[in-house]
């Protein structure tokens, strides 16, 4: 009886953990200025892939990645969150590529957008991009004042 009620527990958490929306928030300023460091935060919910380092095309490393990481269960319901956080720098002015690599999830593929960092010599705004990915559905733009948000379903 002990194994049987073992059994039906392990199982729910199992189906429990498939049902959740796999998400991946990631954000960066979209303009920086020379010199001045700048964080890119990338935040996957309920993803059980494994992560790996994106690629700074002509941007350098200055910090990180640090990382943390949640995972609780309520009601049944189980959720985790690890966010990575880099902390990087343009060394001359144009404009730069991060590529994320692509994460395989529960049943389904995640696939990234490149993200465009333009780097002047003097800039005093608050630009921020912020993209927002998340498992099946379709897509959806907006702008927000100083903040953008592209939404990919």
């Amino acid at each position: 009886m002990k194994k049987l009620i073992l059994m039906l527990i392990c199982t729910f958490y199992v189906l429990a953990s498939y049902s959740q929306k796999s998400e991946v928030v990631i954000k960066v300023k979209d303009t920086v200025s020379v010199g001045t460091p700048f964080k890119l935060e990338i935040e996957l919910k309920n993803v059980s892939g494994s992560f790996k380092t994106p690629v700074f095309q002509g941007l350098r490393l200055v910090g990180g990645p640090n990382t943390s990481s949640s995972f609780s269960m309520v009601n049944g319901e189980t959720t985790s969150k690890a966010v990575y956080t880099y902390y990087l720098m343009a060394e001359e002015s144009g404009s730069f590529i991060i590529q994320l690599h692509d994460m395989e999830s529960s049943k389904e593929m995640l696939t990234f957008e490149e993200i465009q960092i333009t780097a002047v010599d003097t800039f005093s705004g608050d630009s921020q991009l912020i993209k927002y990915y998340e498992s099946g559905g379709s897509s959806e733009q907006k702008m927000q004042s100083s903040k953008r948000k592209i939404r990919k379903i």
